[in-house]
């Protein structure tokens, strides 16, 4: 239960860390002239530190805790990602015309982040109990239902980008379980004739049209991170002095478009760094998967990697014009308290994969 810190990944940390702080920083550039709230709350700034300090929590007891205590599961990771995905539909905060969160007052808590989380469980350790017969169409079927079932629930909300999300997971998770390729390309194409449904029953709303279009006529907010981004210059206008950040015109800048701020302001260096932050971080969690005991584990990583993945590609393509707004963050960058906690939660769980990864293992028996 304790950590080995012989056997800790210090790199993914540091780097982990070096996110965060960056994160920080634009943060508290984007909400420096912002109070605190009419009735004496915190600032963002500093909700931001109090996310990350419980989502070190997290990622410390995960990171001691046993990936393989979390096999066997499914049923349970299926049953509680239900139960939030479908209470938040009935006794969620409306905002904005969506539900997607509960209002605790101190915090505002985010179901389909979680259910993220879950959903990568619930797959990893499907696929990995029935490994035996893996090559059967049945497995393929039935995390497609599951997964399409999560989606769907998810759009409700409606949060397209999260949603998304757990596409990119599903899709990147089982080709590489062992299932037959063929099988899994007939049915991504079987289902693509759901989508005229789709539309028909109404999930897909006028608006997620409009996003698309976008693409060809950039909307006003897209059109301000563009330009936010090409005034940045090599090394940018400076923290606190970017105008598009700084008067407003970008709009959700601490969110959605953080990524814009940190090309405004601190400039193609600034953008440069952060993309091999990420790089580095990716890297090491596919080395994780590498060097797990077990399929189990693996797959945990695999599907960790993916939400990262899509969540870091979406959230810079949008920023850059070049993918349609669909209100992704930037994981460990931009605010956001469940977010957050999900990120270092999951990170928790690769450092965990890490530490009991076979390379290790066999190295001190050779001693």
């Amino acid at each position: 239960m304790f950590l080995n810190f012989k056997k800790f990944d210090w790199i993914s940390l540091f780097v982990t860390i070096m996110l965060l702080c960056m994160g920080l920083t634009m943060i508290y550039s984007t909400t420096a002239s912002n109070s605190a709230s009419t009735s004496g709350g915190l600032n963002d700034l500093s909700k931001q530190i109090i996310f990350i300090l419980v989502g070190f929590i997290l990622y410390f007891l995960f990171s001691m805790i046993d990936y393989k205590a979390f096999k066997g599961l499914n049923i349970i990771y299926l049953s509680v990602g239900f139960i939030l995905l479908t209470s938040i539909l009935f006794f969620g905060n409306m905002s904005d015309g969506a539900r997607r969160w509960f209002d605790l007052g101190f915090i505002r808590i985010q179901p389909s982040e979680i259910a993220k989380i879950l959903l990568i469980f619930f797959i990893a350790d499907y696929l990995d109990k029935n490994q035996p017969t893996i090559r059967q169409f049945k497995h393929i079927v039935i995390t497609l239902a599951t997964s399409s079932i999560v989606f769907l629930l998810i759009l409700l909300e409606p949060d397209l980008g999260t949603a998304l999300v757990t596409v990119s997971i599903t899709l990147i998770m089982l080709p590489i379980s062992g299932i037959k390729i063929k099988h899994f390309f007939y049915t991504i194409l079987a289902s693509t004739l759901l989508f005229p449904l789709a539309w028909v029953s109404g999930l897909i709303k006028a608006y997620h049209w409009e996003r698309l279009k976008a693409l060809l006529d950039p909307s006003y907010q897209v059109q301000q991170a563009i330009i936010a981004v090409g005034s940045g210059g090599l090394l940018g206008r400076g923290i606190g002095f970017g105008t598009q950040t700084q008067l407003k015109f970008l709009p959700v800048r601490h969110t959605d478009f953080i990524f814009a701020t940190i090309g405004e302001e601190l400039g193609f260096l600034g953008i440069s760094i952060l993309l091999v932050l990420f790089g580095i971080l990716l890297m090491k969690i596919i080395t994780t998967a590498k060097r797990s005991n077990d399929n189990f584990g693996a797959l945990i990583v695999i599907g960790i990697f993916s939400m990262f993945f899509f969540q870091i590609i979406v959230n810079i393509g949008m920023n850059m014009g070049v993918l349609p707004v669909t209100g992704i963050t930037l994981p460990m960058i931009s605010y956001g308290g469940s977010s957050m906690l999900v990120s270092l939660a999951s990170l928790g769980i690769v450092q965990s994969v890490y530490m009991r990864g076979r390379e290790i293992d066999h190295e001190e028996d050779s001693v």
